[in-house]
């Protein structure tokens, strides 16, 4: 099991996810950036590699075209009138991605070696300042059911499909003075030594290949109370709360929206068989959440994003102390 950068004990938390899966061939025409790395493992010879690409954007060119063409249809109305027009355009674009998916077809990929890993992608961190009776709850604010929702794309690599994978949390938990919390969502990576062979079974390349697993149980989302130390470093502050004269010792409330301003790259990274392997993707927070700060006068709190992860931390003074991070 690959816990990541993360420590800390198990807590119970409701939440569901749901993957789809997508072929190679429409990750290769969609990002060919993405495309590239999902291949650099196998170590295909350059005049392989260089035809590939060559086929890979022809294809990719005859899909945005066919794309574009599709949406100036549907803008039109003419889908409303014609619905086998949209017919058409799939026929087509499945034609093409065809096209792109014949050039594997003269070879055959045989697996050597395998290893199932299980790796826990971090979705959100919730932390509350070190100060005692200090609290961070999540509001119902803009929730569908009280639920948290992320969506994940995660690119296999070697030829094997894109999953795209629906996640939902139930909102109901919360973080005390000091602690942080990490919600995760465990995967099934598969890790496979393959080698590449002609018509001739004839070996062309060997290498390694890793993409989430299939036809197991659906993963279930997880909650972590971080163990000291292994808590995010803070990073950008985004909001200050001027509390250091205030030495009632009262308890005052905030609330605070957070939202993802853009989907955030995603990379699992995985040794196995002997290698080093990976995923890319993103990561994708469907909603803005409102988050209820309880803080307790006689300190300035500072609240920071997450340095390297999706969510929040603290910083914090008062009188006489010394710098303390949630």
């Amino acid at each position: 099991m690959n816990m990541g950068p993360f420590r800390g004990k198990d807590q119970q938390v409701d939440g569901s996810a749901s993957i789809t899966a997508y072929s190679w061939e429409e990750l290769a025409v969609s990002d060919r950036e993405a495309f590239l790395y999902a291949i650099e493992n196998l170590g295909l010879r350059q005049d392989d590699l260089s035809h590939l690409l060559t086929l890979r954007d022809d294809v990719a060119r005859e899909v945005m075209e066919l794309d574009s063409d599709y949406r100036r249809f549907f803008a039109s109305g003419v889908y409303a009138l014609e619905p086998e027009v949209a017919h058409r355009f799939l026929v087509r674009k499945q034609s093409a991605l065809r096209r792109l998916g014949s050039w594997l077809k003269g070879y055959s990929v045989h697996v050597d070696n395998c290893e199932l890993v299980e790796y826990h992608i971090p979705l959100f961190v919730l932390s509350a300042p070190a100060v005692d009776g200090c609290r961070v709850t999540f509001t119902s604010e803009g929730l569908t059911k009280g639920e948290m929702g992320w969506n994940l794309i995660l690119a296999g690599s070697g030829f094997t499909e894109t999953s795209v994978i629906a996640v939902a949390v139930s909102a109901n938990f919360g973080a005390s003075s000091g602690e942080a919390k990490v919600v995760f969502l465990p995967v099934s990576v598969q890790v496979e030594q393959v080698a590449i062979l002609d018509r001739n079974s004839h070996v062309l390349a060997r290498g390694t290949r890793a993409f989430v697993a299939e036809g197991l149980q659906a993963p279930t989302p997880g909650l972590l109370l971080l163990d000291a130390g292994s808590e995010p470093d803070p990073g950008a502050l985004v909001r200050t709360f001027p509390l250091a004269g205030d030495t009632s010792g009262e308890i005052a409330t905030y609330e605070y929206s957070y939202t993802q301003s853009s989907p955030r790259s995603l990379a699992v990274s995985i040794h196995a068989l002997g290698a080093d392997v990976g995923l890319k993707g993103s990561q994708s927070l469907q909603q803005s959440l409102t988050l209820r700060y309880e803080l307790r006068g006689g300190y300035d709190y500072h609240l920071h994003n997450a340095a390297t992860e999706e969510g929040l931390v603290w910083t914090c003074q008062g009188s006489g102390s010394h710098a303390q991070i949630s």
